[in-house]
């Protein structure tokens, strides 16, 4: 028995009775139309498996008729119907793209063959067409499940809900998405959370409704009620709770939005849905343990990581840096050999309350290992990470100490910072960098000399006495030589240090001049520079003692300082710290010409230098 959806047209009531009579008790459905127009009309309404065509009718003819079908579906199943003296017309009619052709009479065997052929064909073809679309489906749905599971991968539900919005607007190709979620304070109400794309967030309500999960279409994406199409509603679920609702609008193409959309935004929400709950669990969680007390406040690695990564998406997001520091406890290995277990745990308890009491509320702590711990500093650039390691280290002086059974003992903390993205755009290359701060630090005169006990003059005279085959004295790029100078040679110094400020406005730093006895040439030059209006706004601070310096100036910012000590005119000394580089000259004069010196390019030590020289004289300016 045959199955199929045919129509008869020809303007023959005789033959499409004939047909009708051939075709009907075989099980097929029939319909007749005896004229192009009629037919036409009927094909508006209705799709069929194959469709008949005389060649020869009044009005429309037959072609015309072929051509029409074929314009509104290229694939449509058509049979000719000719005379045998019309054979050339129902050639014509086959480059139209006629399936086959029939002569009158028709045989009741081969017109009965025929069609099932082409039905056969015509099911095949569809069979092919579905598994086609079965594949597709599978890979697009393949892709969706990727997408979705990288959302469970984001902690920071700001930047999630950015990222659902954009993946299910690339889904549906729509031009703009909105997001609300459940207040936590008021449970009744939805919030506008995000948005994203061609949007009017002023249009739309700040607060929704909340409605619990009780229809169907809470369950699946959905059309408004208003029935329009070019904006659905995806409800965010998790375990069955509604948490939220998102709003895409208008595709890019200006097209409605399909079935297919709702049913890619549906599957790619369950998955959104669990993430934007996980998100909040894990900000709860983060909350309560900067709520708990501070020595309680120290984070896992796998917690700090992701906090870092949090902290790289709003750096990248809103172009700002960050730094990371790293801070070891050199001699924990030591302490803990020769400390009774007690004085040492509570020791070291001390000094990490301490530590996280001196912290910023915006700073984070994280345990690397029992010896070395991360500070992450939200928005601190790399000379104001130089500035804080400082800041911490003051405030730990009275904790880094231990006294028991009689004998004291001191923690011995090394530090070094990073910055991005100077120093890298990923964890592990700022975690690298500020390692190799920490050996420098640990390689710096400054830790060998144990000059961080030491007062100001104490360390210039320490310094200024080196000799070259001094155990302190190295020959690597940060080597500190010893050696004679003439007053010459400080102005050299400053041009050259001027130099490099000017060259990179950008670049953060403090230069501590001491001009001492007849270096007033040195303040010449910098009046000099200060008038010229052609500089660039410079972020180098100039601080200078001694000789009256220049009128206060925009191009470059000068500060006198007034410090009155009969040691500081036998004593000119350079001290710059900048964001790249750092050096320190500091001499004796022994006659108006010269004297003995000594000059090194080892940051840690231009950083305490001038800490030490402020701290000396009790001064308040900001580096």
């Amino acid at each position: 028995m045959g199955s199929g959806r045919i129509l008869i047209v020809d303007d023959d009531r005789l033959f499409r009775t004939y047909a009708c009579d051939i075709l009907k008790p075989e099980g097929y459905q029939v319909w007749t139309a005896a004229t192009g127009e009629e037919a036409f009309r009927i094909l508006k309404q209705d799709r069929f498996d194959i469709i008949i065509v005389d060649v020869v009718m009044e009005n429309l003819s037959g072609l015309d008729l072929v051509r029409r079908i074929r314009e509104a579906d290229p694939e449509q199943e058509i049979i000719m119907v000719t005379g045998l003296e019309d054979v050339r017309t129902a050639v014509e009619a086959m480059k139209l793209g006629v399936s086959d052709y029939i002569l009158k009479p028709i045989d009741p065997h081969g017109f009965l063959f025929l069609i099932d052929k082409l039905l056969s064909r015509r099911n095949l073809a569809l069979e092919h067409s579905s598994l086609v679309l079965e594949n597709l489906e599978y890979f697009e749905t393949l892709s969706v499940y990727d997408r979705g599971m990288k959302f469970l991968e984001i902690l920071d539900p700001d930047r999630l809900a950015e990222i659902i919005i954009d993946s299910i607007m690339s889904l549906t190709n729509g031009q703009g998405g909105i997001i609300w979620l459940k207040n936590q304070a008021e449970p009744q109400k939805l919030q506008l959370f995000s948005s994203l794309g061609l949007v009017r967030v002023e249009d739309e309500p700040v607060y929704l409704p909340f409605t619990p999960v009780s229809r169907q279409e809470d369950f699946n994406a959905y059309f408004p009620e208003s029935g329009s199409r070019n904006v659905f509603i995806v409800p965010l679920l998790a375990q069955g709770e509604k948490i939220g609702v998102l709003k895409i609008f208008e595709k890019q193409d200006g097209t409605d939005f399909r079935t297919r959309d709702l049913k890619l935004a549906t599957v790619l929400s369950g998955f959104a849905g669990i993430a934007i709950k996980n998100a909040f669990r894990f900000r709860e969680m983060e909350n309560r343990t900067r709520a708990l007390p501070k020595q309680e406040a120290i984070l896992s690695l796998e917690h700090f990581r992701e906090a870092f990564d949090r902290e790289i998406n709003r750096s990248q997001r809103y172009r700002r840096n960050f730094s990371l520091v790293r801070l070891v406890m050199a001699n924990h290995s030591r302490l803990q050999k020769i400390i009774p277990e007690p004085d040492f745990s509570k020791s070291k308890k001390s000094l990490l309350e301490n530590l996280t009491a001196s912290m910023r509320e915006s700073d984070l702590l994280g345990a690397l290992n029992e010896e070395e711990y991360l500070i992450l500093l939200p928005e601190t650039d790399c000379f104001d990470s130089i500035v804080s390691i400082r800041r911490l280290k003051e405030e730990l002086k009275e904790a880094v100490k231990i006294k028991t059974l009689g004998v004291a003992h001191s923690w011995q903390l090394l530090a070094g910072a990073s910055t991005y993205p100077r120093d890298g755009e990923e964890f592990s290359a700022l975690n690298r960098a500020a390692s190799n701060q920490v050996d420098k630090s640990r390689r710096s005169l400054v830790q060998k000399a144990n000059c961080e006990n030491l007062s100001f003059w104490e360390i210039l005279d320490f310094l200024i006495q080196l000799t070259p085959e001094s155990e302190y004295v190295s020959k690597n790029q940060e080597s500190h030589y010893p050696l004679p100078f003439d007053l010459s040679l400080l102005r050299k110094v400053v041009e050259l240090i001027t130099s490099e400020a000017l060259n990179r406005p950008l670049i953060r730093g403090v230069l501590l001049l001491n001009e001492a006895a007849g270096t007033e040439m040195v303040a010449a030059f910098l009046k000099k520079l200060a008038s010229r209006e052609i500089l660039p706004g410079i972020n180098v601070k100039f601080f200078l003692l001694g000789a009256a310096g220049p009128e206060p100036s925009p191009y470059l910012p000068i500060t006198q300082l007034e410090v009155e000590d009969p040691r500081l005119p036998q004593h000119p000394f350079v001290f710059f710290l900048g964001e790249r580089t750092a050096y320190s000259f500091l001499g004796r004069l022994n006659g108006q010409k010269g004297g003995t010196g000594f000059h090194s390019a080892d940051p840690i030590l231009a950083e305490l230098l001038i800490h030490k020289f402020r701290q000396n004289y009790q001064l308040n300016f900001q580096i």
